[in-house]
């Protein structure tokens, strides 16, 4: 229908939900660990890029290179060791108790970026599956009684899952609105009503108006009343999800504790700076260089975790996510049984007239799943 090929048109051009990140790259872990350091193209999917980019690295390894040249040319003179009486001596079990202290709250913090990351992952994909499980109840139910009340219903829930990612990342702007208006996911009516309200309340609101209209499909449609208690259950999940993914992302490390942190990773980075440059060994920079750029790269890396709606590497492909829930829903939306890929009007009457006994495919089926091939 023209009003298929719209919402094709639509999800194929993946309107923008909140988040322009990169793509999630797809990686082998069975290619080695050395090929997997080597890949290049891999390298800006990483901190990396971040971390060299970061003006408090190279403050600290310039620091680090000051110390170390003054130290080979007699500036800082006595003899460094274990025994050493000379007043700039700094021993590493000294070193020690303050890296390991570093460390602890630093694998505490990643920890739980990470388990909030897949949180977020979880509760953001959990959205989707609500909305194909929405989409395929109302299909089931009033799909061929009242097609418009579907449509419609469908529509709104779309925009309001749209507007959640929006309202994530900034404000939702008239030019927001106008480009979801453009795509047909909304129209002039529902903008001009959504420019009024509240940006905070308009995804909400909107999964108000696709459950009213699914209550009107379902008395029309003479659907049993059991069927509007599944479809609202949908859609008070799909908020549900919404809401613990905005109180998460309100919701960061305490600051006192990362502040803590930070001051605990400049301390050690000092630190090392001085005694990794107290050492006869010219590899001392590069030793340095890798430490420091260790703890740099997980902050960073952790701190990414912690919101993955971002423009950055680990950031969730949204884009792509939105596009594909939309495209698979208006397939089912808009979908009519065909008899050997040809337009059917008998539907599904003919195929309940060829229908064989399941013996007749299961047996292969069984041949082909134990033999180990199917499924790689």
């Amino acid at each position: 229908s023209p009003r298929g090929a719209r919402w094709k048109t639509a999800s194929n051009q993946a309107p923008h939900a909140g988040s322009r990140s990169r793509m999630t790259y797809l990686y082998d872990t069975k290619s080695g660990r050395l090929c997997t350091i080597l890949n290049c193209a891999a390298s800006w999917y990483t901190v990396v890029p971040k971390v060299l980019s970061s003006l408090e690295f190279w403050v600290f390894f310039l620091l680090h290179i000051a110390i170390f040249l003054a130290y080979k040319h007699g500036l800082l003179s006595g003899e460094v060791g274990p025994n050493s009486n000379h007043t700039l001596e700094l021993e590493w079990a000294d070193v020690g108790v303050i890296t390991s202290i570093t460390t602890f709250f630093e694998v505490f913090y990643s920890n739980h970026c990470y388990a909030k990351y897949l949180k977020f992952y979880s509760h953001t994909r959990g959205i989707i599956n609500d909305a194909h499980e929405f989409a395929l109840l109302l299909r089931s139910h009033i799909g061929e009684k009242c097609r418009n009340h579907l449509r419609l219903s469908v529509r709104y829930m779309i925009a309001g899952i749209l507007l959640h990612f929006y309202e994530m990342r900034h404000k939702v702007s008239d030019m927001d609105l106008q480009e979801l208006q453009r795509l047909g996911i909304l129209r002039p009516v529902d903008v001009q009503a959504m420019i009024r309200m509240q940006p905070q309340h308009r995804s909400i609101i909107t999964f108000s108006w696709s459950s009213m209209v699914v209550c009107m499909g379902i008395q029309q449609a003479g659907a049993p009343s059991a069927i509007q208690n599944l479809l609202s259950a949908r859609l008070l999940q799909v908020h549900a999800h919404q809401q613990e993914i905005t109180e998460g992302l309100a919701l960061p490390v305490p600051f006192p504790y990362y502040h803590l942190l930070c001051t605990m990773v400049f301390v050690n980075l000092g630190i090392w700076a001085y005694r990794i440059a107290l050492t006869e060994s010219w590899f001392a920079p590069l030793v340095y260089f890798v430490v420091s750029f260790i703890f740099i790269g997980i902050m960073e890396l952790s701190s990414e975790l912690s919101d993955p709606f971002g423009n950055h590497e680990v950031g969730f492909p949204l884009d792509r996510w939105m596009g594909d829930m939309v495209d698979r829903i208006v397939d089912l939306m808009e979908s009519k049984f065909d008899c050997n890929y040809t337009p059917c009007n008998a539907g599904f009457d003919l195929a309940l007239k060829e229908e064989n006994p399941m013996q007749s495919w299961v047996q292969d089926f069984k041949i082909m799943s134990e033999d180990g091939k199917h499924y790689r």
